[in-house]
């Protein structure tokens, strides 16, 4: 029994140790829109390179039964079109502003989790996001909201 104790104390300990804390420090600057994955598809903002899911042109020709692999191709980049020039700043004191094409589009308060393992809540103004830091790339997952039906955005830091 004193050794399961022991084994238990032990993995408490261990895991305890890996819970980091996040800081402010590590969010401040400015994040730019790396990847994003949406119903399947991948696109990275760098490369410029979508990859489309076999699922994805399915449910699109569902809808639109003449549509063509430019078509599904087209309706995907409408999509991630708009995300290509979106940034996040974060700022002291909590404070970040959202950006398109160089237009501030929103802006609010974020808040700081115990350990990496929580999310930091961004809230703004009618939008609330959770974002995980790992890797010094933030990560957000959007599900549900419409379409497309899930979102991963993936920010990394450019300054």
């Amino acid at each position: 029994m004193k050794k399961l104790h022991l084994c238990l104390i032990t993995l408490f300990v261990l895991f305890a140790a890996q819970a980091q804390t996040i800081t402010e420090k590590e969010l401040l600057g400015e994040w730019q829109v790396g990847n994003v994955v949406f119903d399947g598809n991948y696109y990275d903002v760098q490369k410029d390179s979508l990859s489309i899911s076999g699922d994805y042109a399915k449910e699109l020709r569902k809808s639109v039964p003449d549509a063509t692999d430019e078509d599904v191709k087209k309706e995907a980049y409408s999509f991630v079109s708009s995300l290509q020039t979106a940034k996040m700043v974060v700022k002291p004191g909590h404070r970040f502003e959202a950006y398109k094409k160089n237009r501030l589009t929103g802006e609010g308060t974020y808040t700081l989790p115990q350990n990496a393992a929580l999310p930091i809540v961004f809230k703004g103004k009618t939008e609330t996001f959770e974002f995980y830091l790992k890797d010094n790339k933030l990560t957000a997952t959007v599900i549900g909201r419409g379409s497309p039906k899930d979102i991963t955005v993936t920010f990394i830091k450019t300054k």
